[in-house]
Order: C-alpha cells, then sequence, then structure tokens
C-alpha cells in the first residue's frame, strides 16, 4: 500500500480461495515452462540438439524469453525495494500478485519478435507508451514516492529488455533464420 497522506488507506485485496488456486497454477505453470524452456536452450546451445531450423526450437526461445527472466525482474525489484529509501517497503507484491509480471511475459516476446523481425523501433514505441502511462511529475513528499515508484517500473522494463536481448543473443548463437524487412 502506498499511504496517500490521508486518513483513508487502501486496503490489499484478499484473494478467494479459488483464486488463491489460480495464482499458483499460474506460478507454477510459468515455473515449469521456464525450467523445460531453459533446459531446451541450454541443450541447443551445447549442441545436443535437434536441427537448428526447427520451430519447436524457435517456440521454446520464445517461451523461456517469456518466462525464465521473471525471477530475475522479481529479484531485482526486491532489492531495489529494499534499498531505496523513498519507496515505501510494503508497496511490492511479488510475482504474479503485480500486474506488471503479466506485462512482462507478453512485452518479453514481443521484444524477441521486434529483433527476429527487423522491427526494433517497436521496442521504442512501446516504451514511450508505457511512459506516457507511468510518468509523473513531482516535486512534493508524496509525488517523489510516486517518481521512485515509476523509476522501479522503469528498472522492470530493463530487466525485461535484457531478457528479450539475451533470447536475441541464443537465437543468433543458435544460427536461427530472422525476418527482416
Amino acid at each position: 500500500m502506498i499511504d496517500s497522506g490521508t486518513s483513508a488507506e487502501i486496503p490489499e485485496k484478499e484473494l478467494t480461495p479459488q483464486a488463491k488456486l489460480l495464482l499458483w497454477r499460474v506460478e507454477k505453470t510459468v515455473h515449469s515452462v521456464a525450467w523445460a524452456t531453459l533446459a531446451t536452450v541450454g541443450v541447443a546451445l551445447f549442441g545436443f540438439r535437434a536441427p537448428h531450423d526447427t520451430w519447436i526450437l524457435q517456440v521454446g526461445i520464445f517461451l523461456c524469453v517469456a518466462t525464465a527472466p521473471q525471477w530475475i525482474v522479481d529479484r531485482v525489484a526486491h532489492i531495489a525495494e529494499t534499498l531505496s529509501p523513498d519507496i515505501p517497503g510494503d508497496i511490492g507484491k511479488r510475482s504474479f500478485r503485480n500486474l506488471g509480471a503479466f506485462v512482462g511475459v507478453v512485452e518479453r516476446p514481443l521484444f524477441l519478435a521486434a529483433f527476429v523481425a527487423g522491427y526494433p523501433e517497436f521496442i521504442a514505441v512501446w516504451f514511450v507508451f508505457k511512459g506516457i502511462a507511468g510518468y509523473r511529475l513531482g516535486l512534493d513528499r508524496e509525488q517523489l514516492k510516486e517518481r521512485r515508484l515509476f523509476q522501479l517500473f522503469l528498472l522492470n522494463s530493463a530487466m525485461s529488455l535484457a531478457g528479450a536481448l539475451f533470447g536475441w543473443l541464443v537465437w543468433n548463437l543458435l544460427d536461427l533464420p530472422t525476418y527482416t524487412k
């Protein structure tokens, strides 16, 4: 929760048993896909692979880029929240209790697709829209907290981009086809 400076506080939404089960399933599915695709990509990188032009390997890289970086994003965000004096300690929701995790799972494969298709300018447009959606200029204490939260938002976006760049590196190391203009 962010203390807005008023006496009214925004209560954290309590999860129903069905929502808790759904959250558990989402997290387990993402973790399972991440481990499976990391193993597939690792095997492919070290030469124990099927022919590199198979669509399964390409899909595996996209799934790996979508899921595996989430662990790093969560960890880096936790460290930044812990070390920043301007961010309240109780705002961080980890993993898929945070809507940003779902955005990351979608945006990382989009970034990789932009590289593979030869349209990296898509990433710049994406960040412009994210910036418009989240930027607030402020000078007072509450607005400064909002600015720090936005910086955390940008840090998470940068980690997503790093995950996609790693996927692009793997794509090139495996000499997979690109679809340029």
